[in-house]
């Protein structure tokens, strides 16, 4: 009873199949483990799970199915009814409103997540265009795990907020990628049209405006009368260059017009904050716009900055007075650093003045001399060796009188400074977080420092908000010095109180816009979380004022 007749007439044992059975299982098993493994990193890495406690990672894992596509099948289709999440682990898929492209989400993008929150219609075709693998989750699964209380996921524009209407304004096919396709001659009219942008100018580098041009695409305005831009429209994300024709720009209230040509640009604003539309600009005669994205400047703009951050880092690990610094008060540290250029003969600091700044060069030379001996020596940054000196770092604790005179000796130089002001802002006093890092070294307690520099934090912020108990400014006091930006509720105005000299931040309010839009409760929620803040970080509420009833608009005070 032990064996069997094999076909080719020897007798096998049933325990040769049963171990083959068992072989064949573990494999399965194996591939499983390695496929949740490779799942749960890669949901990991997901910016749209970064919020969800860890423990319901394996989870959300486990609950989720791998779906294979291949190229131009339909993942889902306009109209059906949505029951499914769908989220891209390799592969690009377009999506389409009827016959028009208007997206491609790629490894990391999401789409179908309406269908978690509320029973509904698809509002838009999803494609693969190559070999497309998606994780997927149901509502029902979703919410058995309770995943719905403890999970946020916002709506993106560019997929279900009517992509209809958005069609006409949507990129080509060419724009979908972030470089598009141009002449070099093309390639420089857009630069500069980026580049000599009154409010653009100072905020980005020659070598930021080309990477942004780069991604700009061609729009057609077919015909005289065309509304390019309304006044007030809140779905503003374009920034346009014109190539060809006239168009006028127009804002109620407002007398003049201005007119644009080729070569003119408008929209910044758009780009630069979530506002709306400051103004509506019309089409004199057909035209051509290059049109940038909002989502393409930002992108191009945190890359650099976030380049930038890392050279700092990699800038004060050589620096011994900050070696007893935390990684995390590190990482505070270089977004308070300023750049600063100096050109040849320029001093940098002077013998004999008192300081509170300190240096750090990281490109050029500087020559150090003092009264009595001359020149002393020179230092020069070196990147390929990893050498950049620094100077003026006893100013970060007390302090300090210069002993000698730092002068620029090569065409530029670039040094990033730190006030002692900045640093024990953030941090505390140094001599205390050298003292408290010894104690740690010699305790084997190193969260006690941790704790120290957030009480240090804490307590400083409760002083200076309880010492706040100058008298409040009158609105006919206020004198404006000028615009400090937009917001998705109104304008932001610098101001100054005549009689005491403070400045003060306002911001003014439509109400016949907030009502209009049906923005009342965010305006409610604004003034309550400002009126709760509790920190010298944050731009903290003071007062609010009630002015101008028959022209039907409110004005909020801030500190």
């Amino acid at each position: 009873m032990g064996n069997c007749q094999g076909k080719d007439g020897t007798r096998k044992s049933l325990s040769f199949y049963m171990g083959s059975l068992r072989g064949s299982e573990v494999r399965k098993d194996l591939l499983e483990d390695r496929l949740f493994g490779e799942n749960l990193k890669f949901l990991e890495r997901v910016a749209l799970f970064s919020r969800l406690p860890t423990p319901e990672m394996p989870r959300l894992n486990n609950a989720m199915t791998t779906r294979n596509f291949q190229p131009g099948e339909k993942v889902i289709s306009e109209g059906d009814h949505a029951t499914e999440f769908f989220l891209v682990k390799t592969g690009e898929a377009a999506v389409f409103s009827g016959d028009t492209r208007i997206a491609v989400l790629k490894c990391g993008d999401y789409f179908g997540e309406s269908s978690l929150l509320e029973e509904g219609k698809r509002n838009a075709t999803i494609v693969a265009e190559g070999k497309l693998v998606v994780l997927s989750i149901t509502r029902e699964t979703f919410e058995s795990l309770e995943l719905h209380k403890k999970l946020r996921l916002p709506r993106r524009r560019a997929v279900l907020d009517n992509p209809v209407a958005a069609a006409p304004q949507a990129a080509p096919a060419a724009s979908d990628s972030s470089k598009v396709a141009k002449t070099p001659e093309e390639l420089v009219f857009v630069e500069q049209g980026v580049r000599e942008n009154k409010f653009l100018k100072g905020l980005i580098s020659s070598e930021q405006a080309m990477e942004i041009a780069e991604t700009a695409y061609k729009m057609p305005v077919p015909e005289p009368g065309t509304v390019v831009v309304a006044e007030g429209d809140i779905n503003a994300d374009k920034f346009y260059v014109i190539a060809e024709g006239e168009f006028a720009c127009r804002r109620t209230g407002h007398t003049n017009t201005q007119h644009y040509g080729p070569g003119d640009s408008f929209g910044e604003l758009a780009l630069l904050y979530n506002a709306p539309r400051a103004a509506t600009v019309t089409a004199m005669t057909k035209g051509v716009f290059w049109v940038i994205d909002r989502a393409h400047f930002r992108r191009i703009l945190q890359k650099q900055v976030s380049s930038r951050l890392k050279f700092y880092m990699k800038l004060i690990q050589r620096v011994e007075i900050l070696s007893t610094l935390l990684q995390d008060e590190r990482d505070a540290l270089i977004e308070s650093f300023t750049e600063m250029q100096y050109k040849k003969g320029q001093d940098i600091i002077r013998e004999g003045s008192v300081g509170d700044t300190f240096f750090l060069l990281f490109h050029g030379s500087v020559v150090v001399r003092t009264e009595s001996q001359g020149p002393v020596r020179t230092m020069t940054a070196n990147v390929a060796a990893n050498d950049f000196p620094y100077f003026g770092e006893q100013a970060l604790m007390r302090d300090d009188v210069r002993n000698a005179t730092i002068t620029v000796a090569s065409d530029t130089a670039g040094v990033l400074c730190l006030t002692r002001h900045t640093f024990e802002t953030l941090l505390g006093p140094l001599r205390d977080i050298i003292r408290q890092a010894s104690d740690a070294r010699v305790g084997g307690c190193e969260t006690c420092r941790q704790s120290h520099v957030r009480n240090y934090q804490k307590n400083r912020a409760t002083t200076q908000l309880s010492g706040m108990k100058a008298a409040c400014p009158k609105f006919g006091q206020l004198k404006e010095l000028g615009v400090l930006g937009f917001g998705g509720f109104g304008s932001v105005t610098l101001q100054q109180d005549a009689s005491t000299r403070r400045l003060f931040a306002l911001k003014k309010i439509s109400k016949g816009y907030v009502i209009q839009q049906s923005l009342q409760k965010q305006i409610c929620n604004e003034r309550l979380i400002l009126s709760m803040t509790d920190s010298q970080f944050i731009v903290r509420r003071r007062l609010v004022f009630l002015v101008g009833r028959r022209s039907g608009w409110g004005a909020v005070c801030v500190v």
